[in-house]
């Protein structure tokens, strides 16, 4: 198991530049398989979550060739199959391949989708999207047995937010040769930027206020270069660290209007911070307000940004509330957190942050997904002592080049195997 070690760090300075999207990446590769695009996307980051969806797309004889993130796929050899592989179980985002086995294939299994598991995360949702395309699904033996006889357009209203259901929807929708209406999808600008490569390829489609209406096509454009997005997460996240340590700290290529409910945050806190362009210099500001938040589907305040709110938060002498609308039981960081110092109890799914204790209990902790990861390693920043953080392998999937970037600015840390 991997291991970070933190140390006694000061104030922090320099600059961080921000990397591509996580989110917005993986739903790419997706789309280019089900156009079989041969095609080189820019500023793909370099985590493990991305070299996980490149080792399955082996799987379909794609050509893959990924240098200075830069990412070329080929399907020139491309061959559908059924993804029973033990590669599925390691990543959430493998279920974005099935509306390309459902193109190429009637019927195909695939492994349940792994990832992180800090909350029960079924995929019913997902079925009911396949099931209003003609797509009918099952689980049996931990695979997700699907098959059809003919895929059609369709009209689905979502009863909630979802993104990964929004992908898939509009995957299938992009190559059936109808019409497809979808209702209430996710606005999140990783989902803008899908809609975007999609367009480019010459899918018709259009988007006003929650809905988007798709023609699909069976024959498309074979565009050869597409930039994905920068990632908000990781910007928000190096954000929060500048709030709390910088010294100052400066983020070069922030996705600045991606992340409008962090900066309103910011300035009900009085957090100093300066914009030039994509670029934020932010300096460590004392908390002297409560608040009480609650992280949603955008545009309000990120779930996956809640853990690294909540280490923040804690470093203060007032009482704080947050809850997340998303995923109201990913909260086990909070666990850790408390062994080195911090107070914070959860309470009907609210997390309440209580002034930080001098004190602690432990100096190992365990990391157990990649924002609750990201959370304690803020928190061990700040809790100006040795610190060691077991399963940080869980955060090298969602933050590229992390530990060179936390040294570049000052912190203390190293790597243990």
């Amino acid at each position: 198991m991997d291991t970070f070690l933190v140390q006694n760090t000061s104030d922090l300075n320099g600059c961080i530049e921000i990397s591509g999207s996580k989110n917005a990446c993986l739903p790419l590769l997706a789309a280019a398989t089900l156009l079989k695009n041969n095609i080189t996307f820019h500023d793909i980051p370099n985590i493990c979550d991305v070299y996980s969806f490149l080792d399955i797309l082996k799987l379909l004889k794609v050509d893959c060739i990924y240098k200075n993130n830069d990412l070329t796929l080929n399907f020139d050899n491309f061959k559908a199959t059924s993804l029973v592989d033990s590669l599925m179980k390691t990543l959430r985002a493998s279920y974005y391949l099935i509306p390309t086995l459902a193109r190429n294939l009637n019927r195909f299994e695939i492994s349940l989708p792994g990832g992180c598991g800090f909350a029960n995360r079924p995929i019913d949702l997902h079925q009911k999207v396949f099931a209003s395309f003609g797509l009918e699904t099952y689980i049996f033996e931990n695979k997700l047995v699907c098959k059809h006889s003919e895929l059609h357009g369709t009209t689905f209203e979502f009863p909630y937010k979802s993104v990964g259901a929004t992908v898939n929807a509009i995957l299938m929708a992009s190559f059936i040769d109808d019409v497809t209406t979808l209702i209430n999808i996710s606005n999140e600008p990783e989902i803008m930027c899908l809609i975007k490569y999609l367009k480019s390829c010459g899918i018709d489609i259009t988007y006003l206020d929650s809905t988007v209406v798709i023609k699909g096509k069976k024959k498309t454009l074979n565009i050869t270069n597409f930039t994905n997005i920068k990632d908000r997460i990781e910007a928000g996240t190096y954000l929060i660290l500048g709030a709390l340590k910088g010294n100052p700290l400066t983020i070069k290529y922030c996705p600045i209007g991606d992340l409008e409910s962090l900066f309103k945050l910011f300035d009900y806190l009085n957090v100093k911070y300066e914009i030039n362009d994509s670029n934020v210099t932010i300096y460590k500001s004392e908390i002297k307000k409560s608040i009480v938040l609650s992280a949603g589907p955008y545009p309000m305040f990120p779930s996956d940004l809640l853990p690294i709110l909540v280490s923040y938060l804690g470093s203060s002498n007032l009482v704080h509330v947050v809850s997340d609308k998303i995923y109201p039981t990913r909260n086990q960081y909070v666990e850790e957190l408390n062994k080195i110092g911090y107070t914070i109890v959860i309470k009907n799914n609210d997390i309440i942050i209580f002034p930080k204790k001098n004190d602690y209990e432990k100096n190992i902790i365990e990391s157990k997904d990649i924002r609750g990861g990201a959370s304690l390693i803020i928190g061990a920043i700040n809790s100006n002592r040795k610190i060691k953080i077991n399963g940080i392998n869980y955060v090298k999937r969602g933050y590229s080049n992390l530990l060179n970037k936390l040294r570049k600015i000052g912190v203390n840390i190293n790597e243990e195997n």
